[in-house]
């Protein structure tokens, strides 16, 4: 069965979509009737990014623009991940295509991994690589897989993240492609990639916004990887905010224009930036 997947070009307009395919299948993303974006080298303005899995991140299949029909893309898994992006000017009539669910070739057996994703909110809590699911580190072993996993943090909205890594130790460290661990603010696309941590350390990261992405990758030589993390909300005190820069009542002031919840005070976390809350 075959699925119409149709854009135009709009003026700043932007788009991501990820396309699924049944279980056991692999897909094909096939453009007809139309294929017309603004031209420009390197594809700034206008264009069609297509990567070949679940995240912004992942293999970059292509990216296109001008008027050249592209060819027939064939996923290696059960996803494509696009996006289309045209800027103010309307050049272009844009695109039409269609995508299908397609067994693999006569022999070929696709291999479905579980997926590896953590979700973490409230005022503070740890991200910790002895919390991945046995099940997934048994069958990443078992088909020497990588362990990829995705950890997303989400905290109230108008609130930022604080994220401080307490042990940080890689099996291979300064191997970049063997093992890492990525941040993300606000979405998992490469240009939403705020640090990668491939060495011997990790630094403090602070988010722009309430959610933060953090993505551990580790080759299967490379699996006796660890991390641990603890992540605290804090509030910016802003001196042309409702509260004129100060705390309120249920928060604690960290002296440093930050406020964080007041039950986190001598915690037994060190969750101000500077250790307020637990210096005895």
């Amino acid at each position: 069965r075959m699925y119409f997947l149709y854009s135009i070009c709009l003026p700043l307009f932007q788009e991501m979509s990820l396309v699924t395919a049944e279980p056991g299948h692999l897909l094909k993303l096939d453009f007809r009737n139309k294929f017309d974006l603004e031209y420009s080298k390197n594809c700034t303005y206008d264009f069609l990014e297509v990567r070949d899995g679940q995240h912004g991140y992942d293999q970059l299949k292509h990216k296109f623009c001008g008027n050249t029909f592209p060819d027939i893309i064939e996923s290696s898994s059960r996803y494509l991940w696009l996006r289309f992006k045209s800027d103010d000017s309307i050049e272009g009539a844009g695109f039409t295509a269609v995508y299908e669910s397609v067994l693999p070739e006569p022999g070929g057996k696709l291999v479905e991994m579980p997926a590896c994703k953590i979700y973490s909110d409230g005022y503070e809590g740890w991200l910790n690589t002895s919390y991945i699911n046995p099940s997934y580190l048994d069958k990443t072993s078992q088909l020497t897989r990588p362990i990829d996993c995705m950890w997303t943090v989400n905290v109230t909205e108008g609130w930022k993240i604080q994220l401080v890594f307490k042990t940080f130790n890689l099996f291979k460290p300064n191997d970049c492609q063997k093992n890492f661990v990525d941040i993300f603010s606000p979405t998992t696309d490469v240009k939403s990639r705020v640090k990668t941590f491939c060495g011997a350390i990790a630094d403090v990261v602070n988010s722009e916004n309430n959610i933060l992405y953090v993505r551990f990758f580790a080759d299967s030589d490379a699996r006796n990887s660890t991390f641990s993390s603890l992540f605290t909300a804090y509030r910016e005190a802003k001196k042309n905010d409702e509260n004129d820069g100060r705390c309120k009542s249920d928060e604690f002031d960290c002296q440093d224009e930050r406020c964080i919840k007041k039950e986190l005070e001598c915690n037994g976390n060190e969750n101000c930036r500077f250790r307020w809350d637990d210096d005895e």
